[in-house]
């Protein structure tokens, strides 16, 4: 594996892809899954992956995608869509509350957490709240 910093340093923006070479599910799900680990405010991972590999739906997408060829020629494309529930009450509660019994605070801090992200998202409306997904899923 190659380590961060060359990772870092040398990460290209690739553009042409060989249709007749497809990405291997299981390593694809995989990197998924990693990506899944990423920080977010209050960790809530709002984002959700929406993984195309329909030649169909790909060529559906490419005026969203300003008519890029890569989205016609790459094996599978990643839609990162937003969650406009990861801020709500219950979800933050959820997320606090695993992480409580996951021995990470006591409950004191669990419940200064829930109150504070509460007290934080209430007032969201929706341009607020998609503000929001914009930082946490727009890396």
């Amino acid at each position: 594996m190659m380590p961060l910093n060359d990772l870092l340093q040398n990460r290209r923006s690739t553009r042409r892809f060989r249709p007749d070479a497809p990405i291997d599910r299981a390593e694809l799900n995989a990197l998924i899954s990693q990506a899944n680990r990423a920080p977010s405010s209050n960790n809530a991972q709002p984002w959700r992956i929406m993984v195309l590999t329909d030649p169909v739906l790909r060529q559906r997408l490419l005026p969203e995608a300003y008519g890029q060829e890569q989205i016609i020629t790459a094996s599978a494309v990643l839609v990162l869509l937003g969650d406009r529930t990861a801020y709500r009450e219950p979800n933050l509660r959820r997320i606090h509350q695993q992480e409580f019994a996951d021995g990470c605070f006591d409950a004191n801090v669990r419940d200064f957490l829930i109150q504070a992200a509460v007290q934080f998202y209430q007032p969201f409306d929706e341009t607020d709240t998609q503000r929001g997904l914009a930082l946490d899923c727009g890396l």
